[in-house]
């Protein structure tokens, strides 16, 4: 048997009804199910590789969190080991909006959310505690679009995820392959190991915590719903500063995060006013995203790049 872990996309023909493409962003509901006589829980919308290890050996690698950063409840990821045909595995636990099922030794993804919004940016928040320092969480997005029997990549993102014990940001950064077409299905993929199946970095007892998922900065949509009319970002690029600047159709209180390409949480702050400054002269050459939080809730996303 391989004992190396192939993220494998099976392509099925299923229909899909298009619609919003984050179900259950929160892990606020939960359904309950069966494995080889074991019984867990999925947040309602997703599954995850707990059914997979509850099935060989009862052993529970996600689960029903209330150390929520938003809400109610939270999702928990555990990177386990089980026996599966007679070999001991040590593999990622792994939730998706999709379908996850373990085929030989590698973890075959079906389906998805119905998504054709293009959004550029996925954020939200999560707690990490690695088994070991070569391990880190991992945070994958892909947009697709059905092609007869196939599925076509439209666009990809990745972040990793770093230690935490408290709660920190993540913002992945949706980089388009084919600009003219229209997804159909995004599939998103939240490991607690970055890893393969018995891979070097692949450590047990690594714990991911996830929550308040948000999906911002729509392609081909420059309106922005509630509150914030619209948002910009200047100059791009940058040496020595930046300027936020807002339009509110109603007052509220305005906040920022700056992100880095990888989705590394670089700053954060406060806006005083709906027009803006902010230094930027220590950060390196590079692109950079602004995100625009109203009432502490991410509105939008904007892009910008500093060079000198």
């Amino acid at each position: 048997m391989k004992n190396t872990l192939v993220l494998l996309f099976l392509l099925s023909c299923a229909s899909l009804s298009f619609g919003q493409a984050l179900v259950n962003p929160s892990f606020e509901t939960w359904t309950s199910f069966s494995a080889g006589g074991n019984v867990g829980e999925y947040p309602t919308g997703w599954t995850t590789t707990d059914s997979i290890t509850k099935a060989n050996g009862n052993v529970e690698s996600a689960w029903r969190g209330t150390d929520s950063y938003d809400g109610a409840n939270c999702l928990h990821l555990k990177t386990s080991q089980i026996t599966y045909l007679g070999f001991p595995i040590t593999g990622p636990a792994i939730a998706t909006n999709g379908k996850v099922n373990l085929v030989g030794a590698s973890f075959v993804f079906t389906e998805g959310s119905a998504d054709t919004n293009r959004a550029r940016y996925y954020s939200g928040r999560y707690k990490y505690t690695p088994g070991a320092s070569t391990d880190s969480g991992l945070v994958s997005v892909f947009f697709l679009k059905r092609n007869g029997a196939n599925r076509d990549t439209i666009a990809t993102g990745y972040t990793s995820l770093e230690p935490s014990a408290t709660y920190r940001q993540f913002m992945v950064m949706m980089n388009f392959r084919l600009w003219t077409e229209q997804p159909d299905t995004s599939l998103i993929l939240i490991q607690s190991s970055k890893g393969t199946i018995n891979g070097a970095t692949v450590a047990i007892g690594s714990e991911l915590v996830v929550d308040s998922l948000n999906a911002t900065g729509f392609v081909g949509v420059d309106e922005i719903p509630g509150d914030v009319k619209s948002f910009s970002v200047y100059p791009s690029p940058a040496s020595s500063f930046i300027v936020l600047d807002a339009e509110l159709r109603n007052q509220t209180a305005l906040s920022y995060d700056i992100f880095d390409q990888s989705g590394r949480l670089i700053r954060s702050g406060k806006m005083n006013a709906t027009k803006e400054s902010i230094e930027i002269a220590d950060l390196a050459v590079g692109n950079y995203i602004v995100k625009l939080n109203a009432n502490g809730k991410t509105i939008t996303a904007k892009q910008f790049s500093v060079a000198r």
